[in-house]
Parts: structure tokens; sequence; C-alpha cells
């Protein structure tokens, strides 16, 4: 009885939630570029480029114009009309038509946006940060991250992942002006989605995030494989989150970043070993040698305790999950996996996907204790902008 008053309440919840959400994300573009000169084409339609709230021109459809840095501000060059300004915003009334933009020593071939762009002087250089629809943002992300030729519910899965994970961390460079960057930091972001499964999974998930318990939204961390089993989060970062906890997953045991091996001279392993702490006298070849069946938080050496991060980190191996093993004058690591190893691993979605799971059962399968709901039901309870902090 309890329980079917409390999906009674969700269901209500949800009925009397009227609005649908339709945040614009602002997401820098070209982070860590140092641009000095774009060229912008528009596309289908018009924009208005708008300065200090006075609007400088109308660029029609199939245009282009060139926006460059002086000493103290950009210069705009248009037709005949050149001017100079510290900021513009190039807005038009359909964010779904967008813009070509290709950036001068950057850009090989120009790359499409959608949405509106704001352009700035800051720090010497063009900041450029794109205004777009969630929804069109989460297709690029997964198309970005997630790469082609996977199954529908393969990319289902990352868009409901990837709009989490965005939302979530909404607030990560809100004192640069922006929201998110497109890089790994966030999450890899390059323009329109143009592969069609991938637009076509975004729209059959709009609007759907991953909760824990509490109805908030979880830290939708992702990597690419996790080598038969993911893990915690408290052996990875600095806290533990009862949804990111360690699972088996053979289905990532069948992708491609499975195994990798690294070699080490003796030397430089044993030099590592000594500068944590282990006494140079106590390794012997048996001290050296480390099998395990499953992940483990740290790797210990004459009762010396090391995060297995701390290898990874200091060798740059795919992964912190390895065995040791001692051939000659060579420490050979056999590792499994490719990543931090927390969440969902991305290769062994695939391979669920393959196998007939839908997106539900490999979110839950990956994100121990969550549930999937409509933005809308997030709404009633708080408001996104507590639920995302």
């Amino acid at each position: 009885m309890k329980n079917l008053k409390h999906n009674c309440l969700l269901g209500l919840l949800i009925f009397l939630s009227l609005s649908v959400f339709a945040e614009k994300l602002q997401v820098r573009i070209y982070t860590g570029k140092n641009i000095q000169s774009v060229q912008l084409s528009t596309r289908n339609r018009p924009f208005e480029l708008i300065s200090e709230d006075s609007t400088l021109a109308i660029i029609p459809e199939n245009s282009n114009l060139l926006i460059a840095l002086t000493d103290s501000s950009l210069i705009v060059q248009y037709d005949s009309l050149s001017l100079n300004v510290l900021s513009l915003f190039m807005q038009s009334d359909s964010l779904s038509d967008g813009f070509f933009i290709k950036a001068e020593n950057v850009d090989k071939s120009a790359r499409a946006y959608q949405g509106n762009l704001s352009i700035r002087f800051v720090n010497h250089q063009i900041q450029l940060v794109n205004s777009v629809e969630l929804e069109d943002y989460v297709a690029a992300v997964v198309e970005a991250e997630g790469g082609y030729g996977a199954k529908i519910e393969y990319y289902k899965t990352q868009a409901v992942i990837c709009r989490t994970y965005a939302l979530r961390n909404l607030h990560r460079h809100e004192s640069e002006g922006f929201q998110l960057c497109d890089l790994t930091h966030c999450q890899v972001y390059k323009g329109k989605a143009m592969t069609h499964e991938i637009i076509e999974a975004t729209k059959a998930t709009e609007s759907r995030v991953i909760v824990d318990e509490n109805f908030q939204l979880i830290n939708a961390v992702y990597h690419s494989n996790s080598g038969g089993q993911t893990a915690n989060s408290i052996d990875v970062w600095t806290s533990q989150l009862p949804y990111l906890v360690a699972v088996k997953d053979t289905f990532s045991l069948e992708g491609k970043h499975a195994y990798w091996e690294r070699r080490i001279s003796r030397t430089e392993w044993r030099i590592f070993l000594e500068n944590r702490g282990v006494p140079a006298d106590s390794l012997s070849d048996e001290e050296l040698v480390r099998r395990y069946n499953s992940r483990i938080a740290a790797l210990k050496f004459s009762g010396v305790s090391i995060p297995a991060r701390e290898f990874r980190r200091y060798f740059s191996l795919k992964s912190a999950f390895f065995d040791v093993i001692q051939e000659g004058e060579e420490i050979v690591l056999q590792g499994k996996g490719y990543g931090h190893g927390v969440g969902l691993a991305q290769e062994g979605a695939m391979k669920m996907a393959e196998a007939g799971y839908d997106y539900k059962e490999i979110i839950q399968h990956y994100f121990t204790g969550t549930r999937i709901v409509n933005l809308s039901l997030l709404h009633v309870f708080e408001g996104l902008g507590k639920v995302s902090e």
C-alpha cells in the first residue's frame, strides 16, 4: 500500500507539472584555443548583429563576416561595414538553423553550430560562447563522445547520461561568463549533430534524466571501458556516492579497449616505489609481482600502500586496473579497461545494446539504485537550480 501511494503521488506530480524544460545552455567553444580571428557564415536564416543592445546590422542568409582582434577590441567586417566593438551577439529567430564558423589557424574546415553566438574581447583573445538549446547540445555531445555505428539503445543511454551530466554541472564555469566548456572537463562538444540515429535517440529520450533516491541529479560520469569491473567513486576521487559503486561488467571484456600492456624498466619501477616509501632492500623479485582478479583501490608493497590511481597518473596508464609481472629487467603491467572506471563503461554499454538490453536497463546496471525521470518532475520538487547544484 505504501508503494502504491508513493507511485500515485509521483504520477500526480508529473501530471500537475505543466512546464517543459527548455533551457538554453551557454557553452564556450574553442576552449583553450588562442583565437585571433574567425570567419562566420549564416545558414538558412538571417542573423541580427547586436552590440550593447543596439543592432549593428542584419546579416542575410548565406552571408559571411570576419571578426578579428585589434590591440584593444574586436573589428567586425561585413561588406562595407567595419566597426570596432568589445562584444557582439549574433542572434537568429530560429535556433535550429545556426551558423558555420572557421577559426584561423585552428580549423581546416568550418564547423556547424546551432543557436546563437556571443563574441567577446577577453584577455586579448576572442571568446566564443554558443547559446544552444539543451536537446541540440545533447545530440551533439552524444555524437562527439559516443562515436558512430552503435545501436540506437546505446545512443539513448548516452543521451540520458549526457543530459544529466550537463544539467548537474551547469554552474561549473559560471564565474567565467558561461556554463560549460566544450572539452572533456565538461563534455566534448564539436557542433551540430549530423547522425540520424543519434538525433532520433535524443528525441526519443527528450527531457529524461537520472536521479538518485532523493531526486537529485546524479553525477552521470562515464568512461571508455571498465575492463570487466567498474570502480567505486571513492577509490578514484574523494567521496563515495551510493550509485557509483563497483559492478561486474563482463560486457566490457568484448570491447576493443578491454586489454592493454605497458612495459617499464625494473629500475624505473623500483625508483617509483622507493620514492613512495617502499624500503629498497625489501623489493625482491617475488615482492614485485602482483596479480588481481578484481579492481583494487591500492597496491601494497612491503606494507606500504600506494593508491592505484597514483600508478595510472605517474606512468600515464590507460587504467588503474592491472597486474604486475616481471620479465627479466622489465616490469610488465598487464591491464584491463580504459579510463577512470567509474560509472558507465561506453564499450560495455554498446555490447549490452547489441545483446538486446534497452537504455533503462543499461543505465540501471551501471548506476546502482537510480531512476530515470522527466525533467518536469524536478521542477515540481524544488526547481532545477537547486536540484542541479
